[in-house]
This record gives structure tokens, sequence and C-alpha cells, in this order.
């Protein structure tokens, strides 16, 4: 699953493997927590296509 995410929303491997899909989905973006991130930024990635 980690894999599908990094390849759909080009998130970075540590994001896709620490994401929790029931805090991170927001609809029409994925709002990704500082503990997930790279450098403790939090994040939004816009969901532009229907999978």
């Amino acid at each position: 699953m980690s894999l599908e995410l990094q390849q759909a929303f080009g998130l970075r491997r540590e994001e896709a493997m620490k994401i929790r899909p029931c805090i991170a989905d927001q609809g029409d973006h994925l709002f990704l927590q500082r503990s997930w991130t790279k450098g403790g930024r939090e994040r939004i990635v816009p969901i532009r296509t229907e999978l």
C-alpha cells in the first residue's frame, strides 16, 4: 500500500509508511502531519484524480 501512495501522490517513502489514512484523508486532499514529513513541516497534497 505504501508503494501505491508513493506513486499516486508523490509521497516520500517515510511519509507513505507513516501515514494514517483515517487522519490524512480530508476528502479533496491529504493532510500530512509534521511527524510524518521530512523537516517536520505539515503538508497538504491535493487529490486530483479518482483512484
